[in-house]
């Protein structure tokens, strides 16, 4: 198991369609949860009123350029923890690899754009851990830059993607894995913020239920992290 260095933080209906982003001040921390962990940077920034995209270099502190990779170790079935690790390895703010290591195998899984989350879970049910990747990227049908969700899993001791799709609601700011479910911080494009739940289904996430909706973002928070 890779331990984190020191110094880094320990701590522990249908979707509307204005579902921007904020000016980012992003300070890096890590949650230790029962059912995963995860490394996130937080935006603490006040949303503005109108719409803009973050710039993708916002998205990379120094602890991470410090350290070059953050490693979450995964449980498997049994509930003991094994040597599978899912980490991110970054060259620069850009270019990073999500690496999958076990005993006796490395690999890893290119992410050419800005990494702002790593999570672990058991997304699907079956018993074993995926990794939970939040990026910052355009996609075929969202030209614009924008934070998104992808899902790997290991496969014969390889990195697969597992779901990549463009979006989940509305414009994503966070996400985290709750009870079975992902938890999602989302902002309407009048800056008002919204947190969902979505379930895997098969193949791709369908929405569960709202906590809160066009709320403010310190309301917005408090659900999101309950």
């Amino acid at each position: 198991m890779k331990f984190i260095p020191k110094g880094i933080l320990k701590t522990s209906i249908k979707a509307p369609k204005d579902l921007p982003h904020s000016k980012e001040c992003l300070i890096f921390a890590t949650r230790i949860g029962v059912k995963g962990m995860s490394i996130a940077y937080e935006n603490n920034a006040k949303a503005t009123a109108q719409p803009h995209s973050p710039h993708p270099n916002t998205t990379m502190t120094n602890a991470l350029k410090t350290y070059g990779w953050l490693a979450i170790a995964a449980l498997w079935p049994t509930g003991n923890l094994a040597a599978q690790t899912f980490s991110i390895e970054t060259v620069n703010d850009s270019l990073n690899y999500l690496t999958l290591k076990t005993d006796s195998t490395t690999d890893k899984w290119p992410l050419p754009y800005p990494v702002y989350r790593l999570d672990t879970a058991d997304v699907n049910g079956d018993g074993r851990t995926e990794a939970l990747v939040g990026v910052i990227k355009s996609t075929r049908f969202y030209p614009q830059k924008g934070r998104r969700l992808f899902v790997f899993k290991n496969y014969k001791n390889r990195v697969r993607a597992m779901w990549m799709g463009s979006k989940l609601g509305g414009i994503l700011q966070d996400f985290r894995f709750v009870d079975g479910v992902v938890r999602s911080l989302e902002t309407t494009t009048k800056g008002q913020y919204v947190v969902a739940e979505y379930r895997w289904q098969g193949f791709g996430f369908e929405f569960v239920r709202f906590l809160v909706v066009k709320v403010g973002r310190e309301e917005a928070l408090k659900a999101f992290n309950q």
